[in-house]
């Protein structure tokens, strides 16, 4: 590849620059910036002016039109427009945690495998309700893994390469929304995941408590809602009957993360039961959505959380 093309396409869909101004100004201190094709999704030119006014610090500053109401459309818009052949979905409220992150996701991609995650790392670890988020959204991939093949990764704030997305054709948007539709078809293509733990990654997370109580109700819900559009009634009704093993299923993913971490880091004594608790209303949650309970609202209110989730997370601010 001549040294003059872009290796890594950073998305990051946003509604202003004041909303992804930090996280833009860490992107800005990668060593190889000078290879980051940053694409902007956004409503306008003009909301992210300042942001595209640093092309010439990253290789270029893509601008990419886009009502940014629904994510996984947004997303799509902005993988479509890059050139890069690796791509990263970032998000507004998570941020590089090293200078060499980029160069060390695009080591990773020296293997067989089409989509690598980092490390995660709590960005605002001040309380137990923002610990207990972290851990039950990216507590199997936290800091202290080895590096190596991993069975299953988040679909955001990861690394993929663009041409495996672009296969998806008209259902890339449905398989980058809250599901497993894109796992599930990665894993059946034959497609392997990598852990990066040498790129660290933190990630902010809701604390404030009315908003924990929804995010995590509002989230089961989507999930369930999803499937449920791809599932047979008879399958989703077998889910629902064995709903009281999924928070014994996601606890045992999560322990090891957490005790991982908590080797390392001062964290909350009260964490694990409020994991727990966590768990079951997102369980509630999901079997809402598998019994076909509409998830309009949930949709709306976890938008305005990923869009600001900075405005979340009580007194902590970047």
């Amino acid at each position: 590849m001549s040294l003059t093309e872009p290796t890594l396409a950073v998305i990051l869909a946003t509604d202003t620059f004041a909303t992804i101004r930090f996280v833009v100004e860490q992107w800005r201190r990668q060593t190889m910036r000078h290879r980051v094709e940053l694409v902007l999704v956004a409503p306008s030119a003009d909301s992210v002016r300042e942001a595209l006014s640093l092309g010439d610090e990253f290789y270029r500053s893509v601008f990419v039109e886009n009502p940014v109401t629904d994510f996984a459309a947004a997303r799509v818009a902005g993988i479509q427009a890059c050139s890069a052949p690796f791509v990263f979905i970032a998000e507004t409220h998570a941020y590089p945690r090293d200078e060499n992150f980029v160069q060390e996701i695009v080591a990773a991609f020296s293997n067989t495998c089409s989509w690598v995650v980092p490390a995660f790392g709590n960005a605002n670890s001040t309380g137990v309700l923002s610990w207990s988020g972290f851990f039950t959204d990216y507590g199997r991939w936290s800091d202290g893994l080895p590096t190596g093949k991993f069975p299953d990764a988040p679909i955001f704030n990861c690394a993929y390469r663009r041409e495996v997305l672009l296969e998806f054709g008209d259902r890339l948007a449905p398989a980058l929304s809250q599901g497993d539709e894109l796992a599930v078809t990665l894993h059946a293509r034959g497609h392997c995941i990598f852990m990066q733990s040498e790129a660290r990654l933190d990630h902010a997370n809701v604390s404030a408590p009315l908003d924990w109580f929804k995010e995590r109700f509002w989230t089961g819900l989507m999930i369930g809602s999803f499937r449920a559009k791809r599932w047979s009634g008879v399958r989703r009704l077998a889910y629902v009957a064995g709903s009281p093993l999924i928070p014994a299923v996601m606890l045992r993913r999560m322990l090891p993360g957490i005790l991982r971490t908590a080797k390392r880091l001062r964290v909350p004594a009260m964490t694990i039961p409020t994991v727990i608790v966590g768990i079951l209303i997102r369980t509630f949650g999901e079997v809402m959505g598998y019994l076909g309970f509409p998830a309009g609202r949930a949709i709306r209110e976890m938008h305005e959380y990923e869009l600001h989730k900075f405005n979340y997370t009580g007194k902590w601010r970047p």
